[in-house]
């Protein structure tokens, strides 16, 4: 541990990255993190899979810290999940470094600040313009909800896209049914099944999960 002259504790150093350091309560957190998704994601095998990805967490945490600096080497800025975002990116494209995953959109005729600028002023604009018709509500509801659902049942980016597209049809579908049927607020109506359908979901996931083991 760092000590002050007075005697006062300041952290404990796990590993140093470059010029940055990762602290003890940095990695307990991180750990703390990672039980709390294993928990949501598989709650009857959770300590398993928490005592078999336990021992990546530290090498995790390095990774995230070399791919921040190597994407202010690259000129991409940006907090932590976004970096996290950029490494799973990377691995499921099995790419070593971000630097590669710069080099493969390249050669799809895009370069990574051309791409973030794009995605992020089109999300910006479709976020603010939905936001002014269909309301705060609704919007984040179809951002989120869609998602979750899909990362309850599968890890990889292509099954979660077909889970969340399909997801957000259905529900918006049968939400505009019911609210047809009841006669209720379409926008209430719609938020309300997505959460419904989402508590669904996640209470038959482990019957799901067993019977495709």
């Amino acid at each position: 541990m760092l000590h002050l002259s007075a005697g006062q504790v300041v952290e404990e150093i796990v590993a140093r990255v470059n010029n940055q350091i990762i602290t003890r309560s940095e990695f307990s957190r991180s750990k703390d993190q990672l039980r709390d998704e294993v928990k949501q994601q598989d709650p009857n095998d959770a300590d398993k899979v928490y005592g078999a990805k336990e021992k990546d967490v530290l090498r995790d945490l390095i990774d995230q810290q070399l791919l921040l600096d190597k994407g202010k080497d690259l000129g991409i800025t940006g907090d932590t999940d976004l970096v996290k975002r950029l490494d799973e990116m990377r691995k499921s494209m099995k790419l070593d470094s971000l630097e590669a995953l710069e080099k493969e959109a390249e050669k799809q005729g895009m370069s990574i600040r051309l791409w973030d600028f794009l995605f992020y002023s089109s999300f910006g604009f479709v976020v603010t313009s939905s936001v002014a018709i269909a309301g705060v509500l609704l919007v984040f509801c179809y951002l989120i909800v869609p998602s979750v659902a899909a990362m309850l049942y599968a890890e990889n980016i292509g099954p979660r896209l077909a889970i969340g597209w399909t997801m957000g049809t259905v529900v918006s579908m049968l939400g505009v049914y019911l609210s047809l049927k009841i006669d209720l607020p379409t926008g209430a109506t719609i938020v309300c099944t997505f959460g419904l359908v989402l508590i669904v979901m996640g209470l038959f996931r482990g019957i799901v999960k067993r019977a495709l083991a």
